[in-house]
C-alpha cells in the first residue's frame, strides 16, 4: 500500500489502533522503504525474512518472528521486507505459513503492504487470504488510468472467489479533480476511506520528518484505519454466518 507520491503510506495506518498491529512489508520490489524512510536507515532487525524462512523449515517460526520485528509505536510493530527483489523470490515459500501463524494471533491486526501489483514475486497468497484488500489511488487522470486495470482484475477475482476479502478504495486527495464517488463509480469499487493530500504531514511517517502532523490529516488517517477494521470485522461476521 505504500505510495509516498500520494502522501500516505502503510506505516502511517499502523500507528492508531485499539489493538496490537503488525505491519508486514511484502513489496515484491524489495529494499525496505520503511527502514530507509521512517527509521531513517537506523533500524536493523535481528532476524530477516530470509532467516524466517529457515526458521519455518526448522519449526521455530513463531518464536523467531518476534526477533524480526521492530517497534513503530506503542502496540505497533513492523516486520521489514527483504533487502532486494531477488530475496523476495526466495521467500515465496514463507508467505503461506507466515499468514497461518499471524491468523492464529487473535489479539493482533495485521496490515500488509503488498507494494505495486503485477510485479514478479508478488505475494499473491497474502492478497488471497486478506480480509480486506484496499487499493490506494489518487484522484487525477494518471492515477485513475494506472489503477483501473487492477481494479477490474480484482473485481473479477472477487466474483470468482466470493469467499475472498472485501475490496475497496482508499482515495488520497479526493476532488483533485474527481470526487470519491466519481472514482468509485468509474472503478467499480466502493470507497472505504478518503485522506487529504498532505505531503508535509505524511513525511513524518514516510521519511521520518521531525514535525507534528496536521490534526485533520491524523483524524482522517485514524478514520481510514477504523474503516479497514470495520470491513474486516464485517467479513469475519459473514464467515461465522456461513459456517
Amino acid at each position: 500500500m505504500a505510495t509516498p507520491a500520494l502522501g500516505v503510506s502503510a506505516e502511517t495506518l499502523a500507528q492508531d489502533s485499539p489493538r496490537r498491529v503488525l505491519l508486514v512489508e511484502a513489496d515484491a520490489g524489495g529494499g525496505s522503504a520503511i527502514l530507509a524512510g521512517y527509521f531513517r536507515g537506523f533500524g536493523t532487525p535481528e532476524v530477516t525474512l530470509v532467516d524466517l524462512l529457515l526458521s519455518q523449515r526448522a519449526g521455530s517460526l513463531a518464536t523467531d518472528m518476534a526477533k524480526a520485528c521492530l517497534p513503530l509505536s506503542d502496540g505497533a510493530w513492523l516486520l521489514p521486507g527483504a533487502r532486494s527483489h531477488r530475496q523476495m523470490r526466495s521467500v515465496a515459500d514463507l508467505w503461506a505459513p507466515l499468514i497461518a501463524e499471524l491468523a492464529s494471533r487473535d489479539d493482533t491486526d495485521v496490515l500488509i503492504d503488498l507494494g505495486r501489483l503485477g510485479m514478479e514475486s508478488f505475494a499473491t497468497v497474502l492478497l488471497e487470504q486478506a480480509d480486506v484488500v484496499a487499493l490506494l489511488t489518487g484522484s487525477d487522470l494518471p492515477a485513475v488510468a494506472g489503477v483501473r486495470q487492477w481494479a477490474a482484475n480484482l473485481a473479477e477475482w472477487k466474483q470468482a472467489h466470493p469467499e475472498g476479502g472485501e475490496l475497496g478504495l482508499i482515495v488520497v486527495g479526493a476532488g483533485e479533480p474527481y470526487s470519491s464517488q466519481e472514482l468509485g463509480d468509474a472503478l467499480g469499487l466502493p470507497v472505504l476511506a478518503t485522506i487529504r493530500r498532505d505531503s508535509r504531514s505524511a513525511a513524518v511517517f514516510s521519511v521520518g520528518r521531525q514535525a507534528r502532523p496536521d490534526r485533520l490529516f491524523l483524524r482522517q488517517l485514524y478514520g481510514c484505519g477504523a474503516a479497514l477494521r470495520t470491513a474486516g470485522a464485517r467479513r469475519l461476521t459473514e464467515r461465522l454466518v456461513v459456517a
